[in-house]
């Protein structure tokens, strides 16, 4: 029997720490259309193109030769990269160009990049909510399906459900670190929250933004009683490290977040989340029941809100196994199913 030859261009680093949502979704992306039946796998890495770029757009010609759908999966720099040489070479070989949108960015980053037409020209465009779905179809552009970012990962034990927490409440926050990731303003709240009695922990994981380093660890270092910064932690073992905290805090400025892949780690481990409200919020947490939302940038919202759970923490620990029930929406194989239905 033939093999199906699927091409895959994008940010793939297996093997190392990972750093960012792009090659986590990448990553996994590949592994999982490697465990289709009779399929081969054809990855143009756009690892340090710049260094390597004839041999990458090399192999990308050559893998319109034998591959009926080919799959971008990049971020905005990657847009006006690739997207002039893909439609260039899908007007001589005909193929299925399937672009994964990662992140909320798209429909307000795009506009006025030529951009816009080829990709509304490709067989279809993936977006991870229907908030980023109907910014594109006032944009004319309308070949767009819903698919849910995803993490093929273990669930957390009973035995984790069950763990006892008390004051000092220890939280995480599992996410790149700059300012407009929130960062400040959940160590800002909790100087505030803890000034009389030591009521929340926070441990920070992620990579640091490079020119944001010194003021961050600065930052730390200022409120070492109740901040502490642990590094990164690699994807297959977030729900071993999110398991043991009381709930996850993810409180981002950004109105554009698409669905955080933290969160879905959260959910694998039974952890709650406490978040700011982005513009798909809802789409991804449900209020009272996998976690709880306040208004973006709206930090004495935070604080009354973290109060409230102190005063009644049976809220979060009530939210555990809905957590984990919700995972199921974000699985490898309800990912595989809705992608592959649009193969040739």
């Amino acid at each position: 029997m033939k093999k199906n030859n699927i091409g895959v261009i994008g940010f793939y680093k297996k093997g190392e720490q990972f750093n960012s949502g792009q090659i986590v979704k990448t990553v996994s992306i590949v592994d999982a259309l490697k465990e289709l039946p009779n399929t081969k796998i054809t990855v143009m890495n756009t690892y340090k193109w710049k260094t390597r770029g004839i041999f990458l757009f090399v192999k990308i010609f050559f893998s319109f030769f034998k591959c009926k759908n080919i799959i971008l999966i990049t971020a905005q720099k990657g847009i006006r990269v690739f997207t002039p040489l893909l439609s260039f070479l899908n007007k001589i070989f005909k193929r299925r160009i399937h672009y994964i949108v990662i992140g909320g960015w798209i429909g307000q980053k795009i506009e006025k990049q030529k951009a816009l037409k080829r990709i509304g020209k490709f067989y279809k465009v993936y977006v991870e909510t229907i908030k980023i779905q109907e910014e594109l179809s006032k944009l004319d552009i309308t070949n767009t399906a819903i698919l849910n970012n995803f993490k093929d990962l273990p669930f957390a034990t009973e035995e984790d459900l069950n763990i006892v927490h008390h004051k000092p409440f220890n939280i995480c926050y599992f996410s790149r670190i700059e300012p407009e990731k929130g960062v400040e303003d959940i160590i800002n709240v909790l100087e505030q929250i803890n000034k009389v009695e030591m009521k929340y922990k926070l441990t920070i994981y992620g990579v640091v933004r490079p020119n944001y380093k010194a003021n961050f660890l600065s930052l730390v270092e200022k409120h070492s009683d109740y901040v502490e910064y642990a590094g990164v932690i690699k994807y297959d073992q977030s729900v071993e490290t999110i398991k043991n905290y009381f709930f996850q805090i993810f409180p981002t400025r950004y109105a554009t977040e698409g669905i955080p892949g933290s969160i879905i780690d959260s959910y694998y481990a039974g952890v709650p989340i406490v978040s700011a409200r982005w513009n798909s919020f809802d789409e991804i947490i449900d209020e009272g029941t996998t976690g709880l939302g306040y208004p973006l940038r709206n930090t004495e919202a935070l604080q009354a809100l973290l109060e409230k759970v102190i005063e009644k923490p049976q809220i979060i620990i009530n939210m555990k196994r809905s957590c984990q029930q919700k995972a199921n929406e974000y699985s490898k194989d309800s990912f595989l199913q809705v992608l592959t239905q649009h193969f040739l």
